[in-house]
């Protein structure tokens, strides 16, 4: 995670065997193109055993173009993060601080979501 200091993050913690996490993915993926050079990065982190192989799968197969491929291999972010379900997500500020934890799915590009990450994680102008 320190290739990730200075910047703010939504965290999205996921697995391809949690419904509510594939159903979101695709909002998800489209946010990071949505914040793109906003000064807010989008990272996916994979929890499933099989690691890169699920996941890989499941980007080609729904077309996210957007996101990283990033395995949790040891379930250390997890574990470090306090995550007791999937999907969660998290909003950490720049200063690496949480702002807020979302349990459950989300329809991540919507107008009102998208304004709410914002207010969140972008220094007042």
């Amino acid at each position: 995670m320190s290739d990730y200091k200075g910047t703010a993050l939504v965290i999205n913690f996921w697995a391809t065997w949690c419904p509510p996490c594939v159903a979101e993915m695709p909002s998800l993926d489209r946010l990071k193109a949505i914040l793109d050079d906003s000064g807010i990065d989008v990272l996916a982190i994979n929890e499933d055993r099989d690691g890169a192989t699920m996941a890989l799968k499941f980007y080609e197969a729904n077309g996210i173009t957007n996101l990283d491929v990033l395995i949790d291999r040891k379930m250390a972010l997890v574990k470090a993060a306090e995550v007791t379900g999937l999907p969660t997500t998290l909003l950490v500020d720049a200063d690496g601080n949480e702002i807020a934890a979302v349990i459950g799915e989300t329809e991540w590009d919507s107008p009102d979501v998208v304004a709410l990450v914002k207010a969140c994680l972008l220094p007042e102008s």
